[in-house]
């Protein structure tokens, strides 16, 4: 679990930039394959500045069943904005759970 002091750092610009370092450092390739047979939703914006929307499609190519994927277009990284992503996000999981 995260301490005070590193939830505090997140606020701001600085820990939103460390935190997307981080998860560069990281690499789900190595981890994809084996959520199954958990459903996996991929959900990720077609124009997606911190990690190229391919980034996604090898990922979901990696992937067992259950999976599915939901490529936004026209959305960057902060895929919560979109209507389009709530909606599916809610019927998906209204049918995965």
């Amino acid at each position: 679990m995260a301490d005070a002091a590193h939830v505090i750092r997140l606020r701001g610009e600085e820990g939103i930039n460390e935190l997307e370092q981080d998860l560069k450092k990281l690499n789900p390739m190595n981890f994809i394959s084996k959520i199954s047979p958990k459903p996996l939703l991929i959900v990720h914006g077609e124009n997606d500045e911190v990690f190229p929307v391919e980034e996604a499609y090898k990922l979901f190519r990696a992937a067992k069943q259950p999976k599915s994927i939901l490529i936004l277009r026209g959305v960057g990284h902060h895929v919560r904005g979109s209507k389009e992503a709530r909606d599916y996000i809610i019927k998906w999981l209204k049918e995965h759970l």
